[in-house]
């Protein structure tokens, strides 16, 4: 199950952007630590985004926007 896991969160693609002319062919710790990072930070954005999504079709009303974005700023 890891293997499923690791090949859709880290195709080979993605190393092959990552790459940056290493003569080993190593990809640096902090690049993919960065683009993890990333990617769970737009996971979890949207996850947050789909809460305010009251019919469930991909899209915000107005109303429901000016509530979302007190909501982030009551957070920080």
């Amino acid at each position: 199950m890891n293997i499923l896991i690791s090949r859709n969160l880290f195709p080979p693609t993605i190393f092959a952007d990552l790459y940056q002319n290493d003569p080993y062919g190593r990809v640096r710790i902090l690049d993919l630590y960065q683009y993890t990072m990333r990617k769970i930070w737009y996971h979890h954005s949207r996850m947050g985004l789909s809460l305010y999504d009251s019919i469930g079709q991909g899209y915000l009303r107005e109303s429901v926007k000016f509530i979302f974005l007190f909501d982030i700023k009551i957070k920080n």
